[in-house]
């Protein structure tokens, strides 16, 4: 741990008086300076300039798992802590030399305006850099300011560039971090909206001043102070801040301990039906925005395909950092209780205004916000960026984002050749955040994300880069005349279950499709198989023990099956929001297809290309799993016995597998059986051409194959088997003895369990070895003042 000299270091008296500007920011330097200079020690002018914590006096008894944090914060404050040894007296003055970043000085006046704001508030208090020097605990980080669309800039702490973030060792609870499934878990929420209750109704409420509300710990000063833009006839001014700041890398974990924990007191707060009194802001949160038009809410478009529902209204609350977000569905009582909830958990946190306090200080929940309308419960709702319609069931990317994306392209022509690697870096990243509202582009990266591997400092667009960047406008064009229904996001349990695999002669599949008159007491189904034999050019090409030169390796062969079978499903049957769930022999196979990219330019690539851009067109959602290759022969003898006719290849699944109903073959599409073989050959396949129009909807049942919920979100542990070599023999055609599953209800037993996105019903709650979910429950739950949550199976770590 650094040392903490400063403890016993009285104020340094300046000889000279430091030069000061006499604008607002040079007074409030002055009367930093005149405090600083008549208090006994550096702690004194820290506790004087800091002042009451903003979070709530009995925090501490809060009836959840992270009140003991809560309070140590309120006490104490959030601390910084590192391994890493003090500067040096030459270090901190080669850094004060340098100073701020130069985005600092070109918002230089902005700077020393919001500085102004943010004393006054006790965020920050600002002192001449010479009254600081000789603190052995002093760094001194950039400020940096970074310009955003239609907003002010953000004034942000570079933490990083002398290596404070790099130095500060981890504390605060990473756990309290679950806003990166914020978005997932909502569309999974509205995805399982009961139509019967009418649309789901959105609201956002944004916590003001942010990370600021969190003091720091006195010995985290003097670490994360900062260097302001100096002006000319003005000494080299130091920000030590006083509450946690944007740019330390322990902010966010800090930060999320209060918005994480005021989310899970409103969740059990609605849990309860208990009656929960108006909130004072109330009135404010009912203020529709200025563009508000009132639209038939009557009607909720459910989902084409059969799905299983939430049996009551949605009542839900989640956060995202500091935007806290409100779903109700019903009448305005049921939406009032849902926003009274999220404002008296967040009042539980944090302080309300009281008449003691400054001017200065503002409303946790941003009123600003609640006079635009954000807190206004609505069905057209943007939200994290994203535009929810929850009577159309859609989601879009926003204006600005969707004008970013044509930017982007636009900016990529063909004749382009190479791009600076970190200009790349922010065009993927760019172009993954609007993965989600464009279905079918999570299979184009393979080719963006290769030249990683090879390139250093400048990446090469080669022909096959532009090739995928193409299938991106390609997508881009559609935006408009195709919106993306969550529907078609969020799996549920699988309409259509079947296992597919491939060997070096062809390729094949079965699958069990539900009858429409099906019910989970009286199943009924239908049994099909396809195959399709590959032809001599691939066979040829084939990775083999014999022929090391080859090109197309068994996994690629594999992955093509997963696609042929999907196909052939989308062309028989109408497959439109449907979750289509499919196991898989080759473990590659199964994690390309659920990763949606591969790191190579080989066949895999152009594959998961055609995977996805297939699932776009016909709106399924595809689900991928493992089985074991012994208990997969009902697609291996699918792939291998092309010396049957298709009488002989019926008649000997209607005797080794018999089913309810007979087998029935369907074949696959000749458009997409060539459009296969150009991947294998690494040929790109224009959509148009091998995308056909989708059937008309077929009623395919009431339920999936599982009451269980879905997703292909939760990555499995691979099982510990020994696959088959990708070096193998064309004619491969042994076969285990073991009894395979061969109809659909011992199939779905084999099939990964997933589970929905959700929060910790028990609530967050730092994590130690010695605690268990019961212990976590208890403290939660000390007096039954709250009802307990249901439980479920927690995937939210």
């Amino acid at each position: 741990m650094g040392s903490s000299s400063h403890k016993s270091i009285v104020p340094t008296v300046v000889p000279t008086q430091p030069l000061i500007l006499a604008d607002e920011l040079g007074k409030c330097v002055a009367r930093a300076v005149e405090l600083y200079q008549s208090t006994n020690s550096f702690e004194d002018f820290i506790r004087a300039c800091q002042g009451p914590s903003d979070l709530q006096s009995n925090i501490g008894k809060l009836p959840h798992p992270a009140a003991t944090l809560l309070d140590e914060y309120r006490t104490n404050g959030v601390p910084y802590k590192t391994r890493a040894d003090n500067w040096t007296p030459n270090l901190r003055r080669e850094a004060l030399l340098r100073g701020a970043h130069q985005s600092a000085y070109q918002y230089q006046d902005f700077v020393r305006e919001e500085f102004v704001d943010m004393i006054k508030k006790r965020f920050w208090v600002v002192l001449p850099a010479a009254l600081l020097m000789e603190y052995e605990d002093l760094r001194l980080s950039p400020l940096g300011v970074v310009p955003q669309h239609e907003r002010r800039p953000r004034i942000i702490c570079d933490y990083t560039y002398y290596g404070v973030n790099q130095d500060t060792a981890p504390d605060a609870p990473p756990e309290a971090m679950q806003f990166g499934r914020t978005l997932r878990r909502i569309l999974q929420k509205l995805a399982d909206a009961n139509p019967m209750y009418g649309p789901v109704y959105m609201a956002k409420y944004d916590m003001s001043d942010g990370f600021y509300r969190l003091q720091l710990s006195l010995d985290s000063i003097l670490p994360l102070a900062v260097m302001l833009p100096t002006m000319s006839q003005e000494d080299p001014l130091v920000a030590l801040p006083l509450v946690v700041t944007m740019g330390w890398t322990e902010a966010p974990p800090a930060f999320s301990t209060t918005t994480e924990t005021s989310t899970d007191l409103a969740n059990w707060e609605l849990e309860s039906k208990n009656y929960i009194p108006p909130h004072h802001l109330e009135p404010l949160a009912d203020t529709p925005p200025r563009d508000y038009k009132p639209r038939d809410e009557s009607r909720m478009k459910a989902s084409v395909a059969s799905r299983t529902y939430a049996p009551s209204p949605v009542t839900y609350v989640d956060v995202y950092v500091d935007d806290e977000i409100g779903l109700a569905q019903g009448p305005k009582t049921a939406r009032s209780r849902v926003t009274r909830a999220i404002m008296h958990s967040i009042d539980k946190i944090m302080r309300p205004l009281d008449p003691t306090d400054s001017e200065a200080r503002r409303e946790p929940i941003s009123v600003t916000k609640l006079e635009k309308g954000d807190g206004f419960m609505d069905t057209k709702k943007t939200i994290l960026g994203w535009e929810f319609d929850t009577v159309e069931m859609t989601i879009h990317l926003s204006a600005r984002r969707r004008q970013r994306l044509h930017d982007i392209l636009a900016e990529l022509p063909r004749t382009r050749k190479r791009m600076p690697i970190k200009a790349w870096h922010k065009v993927l990243g760019e172009l993954r955040s609007m993965s989600l509202a464009l279905p079918g582009s999570r299979g184009l990266f393979s080719a963006l994300q290769v030249r990683f591997k090879t390139d250093q400092t400048r990446i090469r667009l080669t022909r096959m880069v532009h090739d995928f960047l193409d299938d991106f406008r390609y997508v881009a064009s559609t935006l408009d005349d195709r919106p993306t229904r969550i529907y078609e996001v969020v799996p549920t349990s699988p309409h259509i279950v079947g296992t597919t695999d491939a060997s070096g002669i062809g390729m094949g599949g079965v699958f069990f499709l539900p009858a429409p008159w099906a019910t989970p007491n009286h199943p009924d189904y239908f049994p099909y198989m396809w195959r399709s034999e590959f032809p001599p050019s691939v066979q040829q090409q084939l990775l083999t023990f014999d022929n090391p030169k080859g090109t197309v390796t068994n996994s690629d062969l594999e992955l093509s099956g997963t696609v042929a079978h999907h196909d052939v499903i989308a062309t028989h049957f109408g497959v439109a929001e449907t979750t289509i769930g499919t196991a898989h022999d080759n473990y590659a196979a199964v994690i390309w297809n659920r990763k949606g990219s591969t790191s190579t330019t080989g066949p895999a690539a152009y594959l998961l290309r055609l995977q996805a851009l297939h699932a776009r067109h016909h709106r399924y959602v595809p689900l991928h799993d493992f089985i074991p290759g012994h208990l997969n022969r009902l697609a291996d003898e699918a792939s291998r016995r092309f010396h049957l006719t298709d009488d002989e290849i019926l008649s000997h699944f209607d005797q080794h597998y018999p089913q309810p109903r007979a087998w029935k073959l369907l074949t696959l599409r000749p458009a997409m059986h060539s459009a296969l073989i150009s991947c294998l050959h690494r040929k790109r396949v224009d959509p148009p051409s091998v995308l056909h129009e989708p059937v008309a909807q077929t009623s395919i049942g009431d339920t999936g194959w599982s009451s269980v919920p879905r997703t292909p979100w939760i990555p499995t542990t691979p099982p510990k088997t020994l696959y088959r070599t990708y070096k193998c023999s064309p004619d491969e055609s042994v076969m285990d003895a073991s009894h395979p599953p061969a109809e659909p209800f011992a199939l779905t037993q084999l099939l990964t369990p997933y589970e929905t996105w959700d929060r910790r019903t028990q609530g967050w709650g730092p994590l130690t070895s010695e605690m268990t979910p019961q212990d976590e429950l208890t403290c939660a739950f000390p007096d039954n003042s709250v009802s307990t949550p249901n439980k479920t199976t927690l995937q939210d770590a």
